[in-house]
């Protein structure tokens, strides 16, 4: 009979900094006086078999108007030997932005194996220390919306908005208000959950845990005032994010299809011509985009068309029409 050996290990994966400069003090919650954010202070991966591998992902995010430089990220401690992480030498954080790192546990004795992650950093600085101090009212009002404290939350996007951002949060900040608004007027449900942890995890840069939740929303909250926005989100991300058209076209139809009274259905319209114009399917994209235009077209005579009189239809046949322009006069007759 064979047995196997077992590695019972406790592990505290930490990140220290061990060299910065320019870096803030008390104004700071971060690492090493910085504005850098660990996702777990400490990763447990329990009893493993010895020669296995398990592997947990920590994120290492730049809540700074600032630049980070990460100079080097290693492994140290007591059995460095036992984890394994990515060699990463120089890499450049934006303002807002996330590094994840996947470290595996492969013991190769039994025990308890303990290490430290560690990085190098320095600061570049392009703002005054008043503009990152404003910056984390982002991220205060994103665990406000977390906690479920919707009006709190809305009220800490608006008090950032009015501090005049310099980063991509500020877009961010703009999305999220209305949904923690709903939230608020809606009460407390999963579905607000979910598609903030969709909008979340874009923003680390993980369209699939994003269409993981906003798939889960649309199947378990059907009904929700979210559901359209949930599809159109997937939709958007199969388009930018995957750069899969096909996909994106399947879920643009999705949306027309089950909300035909959607304020999504022109966007929806229109991102279904760009995924067709993608696919080289010009001449579909043609007709989806002269049926945009007809839908906003107010006066049409003498071969003169002219918009709706009211700003969105403007915009969608303004929209329309140079998309048109650029397809350079590809027949829509079908």
């Amino acid at each position: 009979m064979m047995s196997m050996r077992l590695a019972p290990l406790a592990v505290a994966v930490l990140i220290s900094a061990c060299s910065d400069s320019g870096t803030s003090d008390s104004a700071s919650k971060g690492v090493g006086g910085s504005y850098l954010f660990v996702s777990i202070p400490e990763i447990y991966y329990g009893a493993r078999s010895v020669g296995s591998s398990s592997e947990e992902v920590l994120e290492i995010q730049n809540r700074a108007a600032d630049r980070y430089s990460l100079e080097s990220i290693r492994m140290v401690g007591d059995n460095p030997d036992s984890f394994v992480a990515p060699i990463l030498d120089d890499v450049l954080l934006e303002p807002a932005q996330a590094l994840r790192i996947p470290i595996a546990f492969e013991p190769l004795s039994e025990g308890r194996k303990t290490a430290s992650f560690e990085v190098d950093f320095t600061t570049i600085q392009l703002v005054d220390e008043s503009v990152n101090v404003q910056e984390q009212a982002y991220y205060e009002a994103s665990d406000l919306a977390a906690d479920g404290r919707y009006r709190a939350s809305a009220e800490r996007y608006e008090d950032y908005l009015k501090s005049d951002p310099v980063t991509v949060n500020k877009r961010r900040a703009a999305v999220r208000i209305p949904v923690v608004q709903e939230a608020e007027l809606y009460g407390d449900g999963r579905d607000s959950t979910l598609y903030l942890d969709a909008l979340a995890a874009r923003e680390r840069s993980d369209p699939e845990d994003a269409l993981h939740a906003l798939d889960t929303l649309i199947v378990l909250e059907s009904d929700s005032y979210l559901a359209d926005d949930a599809q159109y989100l997937k939709a958007y991300i199969a388009l930018q994010d995957l750069n899969d058209p096909a996909l994106a076209l399947r879920e643009f139809q999705t949306l027309t299809d089950t909300h035909p009274d959607s304020t999504y259905y022109d966007t929806a319209q229109y991102g279904a011509a760009l995924a067709q114009q993608e696919l080289g399917n010009d001449r579909l994209a043609s007709v989806l985009l002269e049926d945009l235009k007809s839908r906003h077209t107010g006066i049409s005579a003498l071969g003169v068309d002219l918009p709706k009189d009211d700003l969105v239809s403007r915009l969608w046949f303004a929209r329309a029409s140079t998309a048109l322009e650029s397809l350079g006069g590809v027949d829509a007759s079908v």
